[in-house]
């Protein structure tokens, strides 16, 4: 019987008569997709570019100077920013549904909070309720509805991941594009209270729907990622390699979130990752601090430089095309990620290119003050949004250094650690030196320093990629003809692929692709079959691996 979603939906049959499994017509990681994509859209009253609407409402109407308001947004990110690892392990262990719906509950809470808040009288009761409601407000609109849907999204996709992240991205950054400026006249024309509570009813209504339709994983489903099925005979044999390996379905899957944790060691803020990770972890951070700091004051800076007496209409000119050029861009990039992003070159590229637009970004900052200098800022740091977006938000960059689908929660979730720390310290660096000297233009240079230098760095990086690889090939030489053939008789037999056979001797030549145990387990299984025709002989490895090892 034919289904819209399930396990397998009908099957053909070969020359054999023997029946194949054909894939859903439509696969349900396009479902999960668009609820992820509406998360990521709903909890906007929570940035930066959003929350630059309401900053000069609350500096008025709590009488908070743009220091205090800035060291306590700075502690409440910060503090957020420490609560993100322990998301990312959550979603490790319970995954996105129930992640996703707890985190969109949560928000929709806070925000009717935050629209409830009212000035008290005794001044550090207010910083108290200001630091609560702000901490909470970060950590779930750029913390946990940030993580979960692009850690959800990969463990739905993983051959298609990047066009999977090219359509998550641009539709959200095309719908922030439209509601930059219905969030503007909610805030001016009516007030950033009846802003926030148009937030919360949203994510209450997208709370249950995210119950109903997300589901963690394809293998909750019977599918594999990218809508793939296990062929009916490959199916039959790793069911009796689990049963005569000893293996459970997770650990054929998957490994359980504690032996992923033994398996890291548990050791260092890193949590046992590879330190190969760290260089992407300060960008996050460097990119926190620049546009954490200029979002957040981005109608105070406008007005500094002269932009307002010039016309520069900020969510028109600066918002609108940031906006919809995230969405143009976000595409290619994320596509060449999915395709190329293995090659550290594509990879330290992107973020040399990425680096050295945030440094000119801000200086072009510091003389916006007409509206053809704030659309070519909005547009150039689109640029930047639509790069860093899907190499560091949605964890692009970490997949192509080897990060699987049991870490990458983690993993972003420290990725969220670096960006929010930086992007509560951005606010507290410029609204200090506003305050200090009366000008945002000194902090605004200074900010332009850093990341010029990371541009240099992945610069540097990417071209001894490309050197090394030359050199390599140099070096190595075109492969004989004879060692193809050879390694080509592995994956076939009589012109019949052989998928279990190919992963047995990947898992004999890189135990790191499939685990130890679910390589001996298979090997196991198909070293007792004596109609078998493979032997050790058939393989490049023959040499090294007696057949009794089998």
């Amino acid at each position: 019987m034919t289904q819209a979603f399930g396990k397998v939906h009908d099957h053909d049959e070969n020359d054999d008569g023997k029946a194949i499994a054909k894939p859903p017509r439509l696969f349900y990681g396009w479902v999960v997709l668009v609820i992820c994509i509406l998360c990521k859209v709903f909890k906007c009253q929570g940035q930066n570019n959003f929350m630059a609407y309401t900053v000069p409402h609350l500096l008025e109407e709590f009488g908070l100077s743009h220091s205090e308001l800035g060291a306590i947004f700075t502690v409440a990110t910060v503090s957020a920013g420490f609560v993100q690892p322990h998301m990312g392990k959550a979603f490790d262990r319970y995954k996105g549904r129930r992640c996703m719906v707890a985190a969109q509950l949560a928000l929709a809470f806070t925000l009717l909070n935050f629209a409830a808040w009212r000035k008290p009288s005794w001044r550090p009761f207010l910083y108290v309720q200001a630091v609560l409601l702000f901490f909470f407000l970060r950590s779930l609109a750029l913390g946990a509805c940030e993580t979960f849907p692009n850690a959800t999204v990969q463990q739905w996709f993983v051959t298609r991941r990047g066009e999977a992240m090219a359509v998550l991205n641009t539709a959200t950054g095309l719908c922030h594009a439209a509601l930059a400026p219905v969030v503007y006249h909610l805030v001016t024309d009516y007030s950033w209270r009846t802003c926030f509570v148009a937030g919360a009813c949203a994510n209450l209504v997208l709370a249950p729907l995210s119950l109903l339709v997300v589901r963690g994983s394809p293998e909750c489903m019977g599918l594999l990622p990218d809508g793939d099925v296990v062929p009916d005979c490959l199916e039959t044999e790793v069911g009796n390699a689990k049963k005569k390996g000893g293996g459970s379905e997770g650990q054929l899957v998957g490994k359980s979130v504690q032996e992923v944790e033994e398996d890291r060691g548990g050791a260092g803020w890193l949590g046992g990752h590879d330190p190969a990770i760290i260089p992407c972890l300060v960008f996050g951070f460097v990119w926190g601090v620049v546009f954490g700091g200029c979002d957040f004051y981005m109608v105070e800076i406008i007005e500094d430089v002269g932009g307002l007496e010039g016309g520069v209409n900020v969510p028109q000119h600066i918002f609108m095309p940031l906006s919809f050029f995230v969405g143009l861009v976000t595409p290619p990039v994320s596509i060449a990620m999915g395709r190329f992003g293995e090659n550290p070159a594509v990879l330290f590229g992107f973020l040399s290119l990425c680096a050295l637009l945030i440094s000119a970004s801000t200086i072009l900052l510091t003389v916006c003050t007409t509206p053809l200098l704030g659309l070519l800022y909005g547009i150039v740091r689109g640029f930047v949004g639509g790069i860093a977006q899907p190499m560091l938000s949605s964890g692009l960059a970490y997949a192509a250094m080897g990060v699987g689908r049991d870490r990458i929660g983690s993993v972003l979730g420290l990725n969220q650690l670096m960006t929010l720390c930086g992007t509560g310290l951005g606010p507290m660096v410029y609204g200090t030196y506003r305050d200090i000297a009366g000008t945002y233009r000194g902090s605004l240079l200074m900010t332009a320093i850093p990341p010029f230098m990371l541009s240099v760095f992945f610069g540097c990086k990417a071209v001894r990629s490309v050197l090394s690889a030359r050199a390599l090939a140099v070096a190595a030489g075109a492969p004989a003809e004879d060692e193809e053939e050879e390694a080509a008789c592995v994956a076939t037999e009589g012109g019949t692929v052989k998928p279990l056979r190919l992963i047995v001797e990947i898992a004999r030549v890189q135990p790191a692709v499939l685990g130890a145990a679910e390589g001996s387990a298979i090997a196991a299984a198909l070293g007792d079959d004596d109609d078998d025709e493979y032997c050790a002989e058939d393989s490049p490895t023959a040499a090294k691996t007696p057949k009794k090892s089998r």
